[in-house]
């Protein structure tokens, strides 16, 4: 995203990191990226839960059930 404000905005509310990416061709504009990982990713996916489609709704609960089995092995 090219809005650094908006990134920040996220950064600020979930956490995680943001930072620069310069552009890879002179005619692109510098974006701005913001991630998040581990258990805060998770948080942040549960925060955003109600907003998601059907579909994705579906994907989540597979990985969370997936980390479920992972941890309970451990």
């Amino acid at each position: 995203m090219t809005d650094k404000d908006m990134v920040k905005r996220f950064h600020d509310f979930f956490g995680g990191a943001f930072y620069l990416c310069k552009r890879r061709k002179e005619h692109h504009k510098d974006t701005w990226r913001w991630r998040i990982n581990g258990k805060g990713a998770l948080n942040t996916i549960d925060k955003m839960i109600d907003y998601l489609s059907k579909r994705r709704k579906e994907k989540f609960k597979n990985v969370v059930q997936c980390l479920k089995i992972r941890i309970k092995r451990s």
